[in-house]
């Protein structure tokens, strides 16, 4: 489990431009 704020800061950007690209991805695709 990480207890380092700037590690779970850095895993949450990861995780919303995993899913920004995703987005793009979809709306590339519609």
């Amino acid at each position: 489990l990480l207890d380092d704020g700037d590690s779970i800061a850095r895993w949450f950007e990861r995780c919303l431009d995993l899913h920004g690209g995703i987005g793009r991805q979809v709306a590339a695709a519609a």
